[in-house]
């Protein structure tokens, strides 16, 4: 059968190639025979070049009617390019899965939590307002202050405010704790929202005394407890033993996140203006700025204190983006390392398949060269190769955006459940286009240096002289790749063991309680239905009751649990050395407690004594001196030249206030942050302070997980109203509180681990290639009577060229980018010298390693082949 025309002309430039190596090799001394076998040898595979370059050769003019033909050709080839070399590609494509898939699982983390737009219309119109001490630091606002904040203002559209707590509500003829929020009849419009069902709260059921036994409920309560029924609307439900009405329905996790049922705040002008327990917000109004609503709030914050100085002088109010408050600094610090970290990760993929793709294109030199000698066009060429990339970028891309989504399913899984958007971290139309991007960046990027390998060789060159030359020429490129694979891989895994040295520092910081066989869990008490003498006698009555259940060692009560949501603070002084003004006065974060309660937590009286029935029977009676606990941090501030502070006196909140005797010193509890150290902290009598949402603590010798259902039994015997609230063993709060901690952790050390992978294999690939270009030469070494040894450390000493030379140029930028790492360090420097000398070290030996291989290979050259080959 004839050959068709371009079929001919491709087996006549092969077979001319041959003859010109044929010839060169009979010059040098070879017989005929062997000469040809060798040229042979030397060329390749006829039928893999002739198949590649069959689709090179200018077809007739045509025009754009040949486009299509051209393209189909292309993809047929990069098809079989692939599969062709399933090593190569399966390297490639899994190198662009993990870059692409772990860029894609942490910008869609990131742009979850921290830079998706807050769910509302203008979201940077929308302000928090906190008040400030006289020292400096932010609180929330007392619910007079509060109204007259919003009354007196004009900065804002609308202001409104939000109080958080857990209620109790009747369904099914059972009590169970629902998360709630009391919040203004502003809330929903200055968010910029509406119920999807039913009406928002009107102005008269938002004001103190007025009738307010209304309810909203969130889309998900609505569902799941009520079946999504409109009839609900007009019904009375039982909150905290309070008949509501549900009056509509708000969206879903839009409104506030996991909060269920909403009630009218309607605050008290007449309650303590030193109990500050709401977050309040407002919206700008149009052409005001937060400056001009700073210095506005400044005024009133002056007015009420003159006004008010018993509770409010020297107070002031901060206003700043309501962002700042729900996302938070520390996050957003956070979020940006990660997107570096993942940056410089992509960087590495980028290096890592460049260098694959450079070893391919080395071994495709003679193919480029008949294509180009058939008459390719240099677009032709770079058609083809565009083509490889883009089907690389697809499958790589495709299979990473498919393992995005269980990778994500799992971060949300193993994240900390305290951050807010979470769980709506999701492949959407925003991360796939970032993912796109990714996968093509990669490739383009990647294929640049082989692209330019290819398309600029000299043609004749490469075919006369094998692969030989191409080598020479792309070496450099090669060698640069990994050194920039090994910077990149200092930088990421610096970064993790910094974290990782954090970690390991709060780790092992003293708590100064056992929170080991401990179960904490809340009772919901409210007004409505118990006073403060009522409520410690519900907790009396329920000690008794888990004191007789086998193993529970102690039981006491608290305002507030072991890394809890709730950090109560207030101020205190030496009562003789008062102060003439609060701004003076010690910050100290403060308990109510019962007497049991440092027995049950575990913290160690180091002097005086703790509450007794004594301080209980002080109930009800107009104590001068009631009695307080402090902690030694406490006493320390207090007492600096080593005074017994038992027997003083304290004098709480402002000059003039009410004095307190201290009975007792105890250990300070480091139990609201473990990352920062502990705040002064003094312990008042539960009798003494109002509190509807009790937490108790249970010392057990057995299992604390054991003991919830004889708990659960325990507070429904005393009060079968009244729900346990979330009963859980102390240590997983503990654990919980360096979530984030240990989650940046994990994630920088997976890529870390990952990246060190990726640079062992571009220092293995390197030197496998020197290896087999350097055969002839290691032959005649060998020949020549070379020593193993001498041989090993040859190859080894250029494969660690190149990672001396990458660790120090990755170690030098490092020291240029720690100050984002130190904001979120724990008790490590940012150039923390141990981190600094392991992870180089440990790198330069994984670089040894990974060249010791090929360095054992060369040993087995054998010389005759060698030089025949030469």
């Amino acid at each position: 059968m004839e050959l068709d025309p371009r079929r001919r002309r491709i087996r006549d430039e092969i077979g001319h190639h041959i003859d010109e190596l044929e010839t060169e090799l009979r010059a040098g001394g070879m017989s005929a025979e062997d000469a040809r076998a060798e040229a042979a040898r030397r060329f390749g595979d006829t039928g893999s070049v002739e198949r590649a370059t069959r689709g090179a050769i200018p077809t007739p003019a045509g025009g754009w009617s040949r486009v299509p033909d051209a393209v189909a050709q292309d993809v047929r080839y990069a098809v079989r390019q692939l599969v062709g070399r399933p090593l190569v590609s399966a390297l490639t494509i899994a190198t662009i899965v993990v870059g692409v898939a772990a860029t894609v699982v942490v910008f869609s983390v990131v742009h979850a939590v921290v830079l998706r737009p807050l769910p509302f219309p203008e979201p940077d119109r929308v302000m928090q307002v906190n008040q400030t001490s006289p020292q400096g630091r932010d609180y929330s606002v007392s619910e007079p202050n509060f109204v007259d904040f919003r009354a007196r203002q004009g900065s804002f559209v609308e202001m409104a405010a939000m109080g958080f707590a857990t209620v109790t509500l009747e369904e099914g003829g059972e009590a169970v704790a629902v998360e709630g929020m009391r919040v203004s009849d502003t809330f929903f419009s200055l968010l910029g929202l509406s119920p999807t069902v039913g009406r928002a709260f009107l102005p008269e059921e938002d004001r103190f005394g007025a009738a307010t036994q209304v309810a909203i409920l969130s889309e998900a309560a609505w569902t799941r407890r009520f079946g999504g029924s409109e009839e609900i609307l007009g019904r009375t439900i039982l909150v905290d033993g309070r008949a509501l009405e549900v009056v509509g329905i708000a969206p879903t996790d839009r409104a506030w996140p996991g909060v269920e049922i909403f009630t009218p705040l309607a605050p008290d002008p007449d309650q303590y203006r030193d109990d500050q327990r709401l977050m309040a917000v407002g919206r700008l109004a149009p052409g005001v700025t937060m400056d001009v609503a700073q210095r506005d709030m400044d005024r009133i914050a002056a007015d009420l204190s003159n006004e008010y100085p018993n509770s409010n002088d020297g107070w002031g109010a901060r206003v700043a983006p309501v962002r700042d408050w729900l996302v938070g600094d520390r996050l957003t610090r956070l979020g940006t390392l990660l997107l570096g970290v993942v940056g410089v990760f992509l960087l590495m993929a980028c290096a890592s398949v460049s260098n694959l793709l450079l070893a391919r294109a080395s071994a495709r030199l003679e193919e480029m060269g008949v294509r180009t000698a058939l008459g390719a066009a240099r677009r032709r060429i770079v058609g083809q190769l565009v083509t490889e990339g883009a089907l690389l970028a697809l499958v790589g891309g495709g299979l990473a955006v498919a393992l995005a989504g269980p990778a994500l399913g799992v971060v949300r899984a193993l994240g900390p459940n305290d951050v807010a958007r979470l769980a709506e971290a999701t492949v959407d139309g925003s991360v796939l286009l970032v993912a796109t991007a990714a996968a093509v960046g990669t490739v383009l990027l990647a294929g640049l240096a082989p692209s330019l390998l290819l398309i600029r060789r000299g043609v004749f060159t490469s075919l006369r002289s094998g692969t030989r030359s191409s080598s020479r020429s792309g070496r450099r490129v090669r060698d640069g790749l990994v050194v920039a694979q090994y910077a990149l891989t200092v930088t990421v895994l610096l970064s993790a063991g910094l974290l990782t040295r954090s970690f390991l520092e709060l780790q092992s910081v003293d708590l100064g309680f056992d929170p080991s066989g401990v179960v904490r869990f809340a009772v919901r008490l409210p007004n409505a239905a118990y006073d403060q003498g009522a409520r410690e006698d519900f907790l009396l009555r329920l000690g008794a009751e888990l004191e007789a259940i086998p193993g529970v060692e102690a039981v006491g009560a608290t305002t507030a649990s072991p890394f809890s949501r709730w950090r109560p603070s207030n101020f205190v002084a030496r009562s003789d050395r008062e102060p003439d003004r609060q701004e003076d006065f010690v910050p100290v974060s403060w308990r109510a407690v019962t007497g049991d309660y440092f027995a049950a937590a575990g913290i160690p009286l180091l002097a005086g004594r703790v509450f007794g029935p004594e301080d209980r029977g002080r109930r009800g009676q107009d104590v001068a001196n009631p009695p307080v606990v402090i902690d030694e941090g406490l006493a320390a501030e207090l007492f600096p030249d080593g005074e017994n502070p038992v027997g003083r006196l304290v004098t709480w909140f402002l000059p003039g206030g009410r004095q307190c005797e201290i009975v007792g010193v105890v250990a300070s509890a480091r139990d609201e942050r473990m990352d920062a150290l502990p705040r002064p902290r003094i312990y008042r009598p539960f009798t003494f302070s109002s509190w509807e949402e009790p937490s108790v603590l249970v010392r057990t010798a057995g299992d604390p997980a054991e003991l919830v259902p004889a708990i659960r039994r325990a507070v429904s015997a005393v009060d079968p109203s009244v729900p346990t609230i979330a009963p859980a063993p102390i240590e997983d709060d503990v654990r919980a509180s360096v979530a984030w901690p240990r989650f940046s952790m994990q994630v920088l050390v997976v890529f870390g681990l990952i990246a060190l992978t990726l640079a062992a294999m571009g220092i293995y690939g390197v030197t496998a290639f020197s290896v087999a270009r350097r055969r002839p030469e290691i032959g005649l070494r060998v020949a020549l009577g070379a020593e193993p040894a001498e041989l090993r450390w040859m190859v080894v000493r250029a494969a660690l060229r190149l990672a001396v030379l990458g660790i120090a140029i990755g170690v030098a930028a490092s020291f240029a980018v720690t100050g984002l790492m130190a904001s979120i360090l724990y008790d490590v420097s940012a150039t923390d010298p141990a981190t600094f000398l392991i992870v180089p070290g440990v790198l330069a030996l994984v670089a040894i390693a990974s060249s010791w291989l090929p360095a054992r290979r060369a040993l087995a050259v054998e010389p005759r082949s060698a030089l025949v080959s030469e």
